[in-house]
């Protein structure tokens, strides 16, 4: 069974290329959905993906307490906020954890 990928997509160009790498990977099924659009951040509920990926700068210029409403959204969801200013990004799981480089990104994503 394939691992669902939701990624929110905003102003950011990031999320967008990542989504087109991700498709391309094996056992993944990729969800894109449009940060602008209203109930957006619910979709994880209704979704049910272990993983979201956000472009840090469209998660800090979304609804308010938007990371909350994500990690609340399933009780094992990952949520993945890249920075292409920093690091690779952040993985969030009831914890923070920073991903360095692309590998820490890909085992971070088939993680059980």
């Amino acid at each position: 069974m394939a691992k669902q990928v939701l990624v929110l997509e905003g102003l950011s160009l990031l999320t967008k290329g990542v989504a087109t790498l991700l498709r391309q990977v094996e056992g993944l099924e990729v969800i894109e959905v449009d940060l602008d659009q209203p109930g957006a951040g619910g979709r994880v509920a209704t979704e049910h993906p272990e993983t979201v990926i956000v472009d840090r700068v469209d998660l800090e210029g979304a609804e308010e307490d938007l990371l909350l409403h994500l990690l609340q959204g399933g009780p094992k969801v990952k949520v993945l906020c890249l920075d292409i200013a920093g690091p690779v990004g952040e993985l969030y799981q009831h914890q923070r954890l920073a991903i360095e480089d692309v590998r820490a990104l890909m085992q971070a994503l088939q993680a059980e």
